[in-house]
């Protein structure tokens, strides 16, 4: 909720990695949606996205990470990663179905 402005109750389970020094922007978050709150969960995940890219200019080392971020869904479920390799998170996250 701190960081993705949604609801919990719009989600009925959820990992979120966040590492502790705010210098770095890798994020992962995967999450299994509510029926009928994709949509909502999704707009949350693109806000956070742009917030990053906003403030991308003050660590520009991780805003190479805030570009190459992705956002994909399966079904009820959501992924949106910023990490170096976003491709290899998306392929695993897609081998789970």
């Amino acid at each position: 909720e701190d960081f993705y402005s949604l609801s919990a109750s719009d989600l009925e389970d959820f990992v979120f990695y966040m590492p502790d020094m705010s210098a770095t922007t890798e994020e992962i978050f995967i999450a299994k949606v509510k029926s009928g709150k994709l949509d909502a969960v999704k707009s949350a995940c693109q806000s956070r996205q742009q917030d990053l890219k906003d403030n991308g200019s003050m660590y520009p080392s991780a805003a190479v990470y805030v570009e190459a971020s992705q956002i994909v869904t399966n079904g009820d479920w959501i992924l949106f990663v910023v990490v170096a390799e976003p491709s290899a998170a998306v392929s695993a996250f897609n081998g789970c179905f």
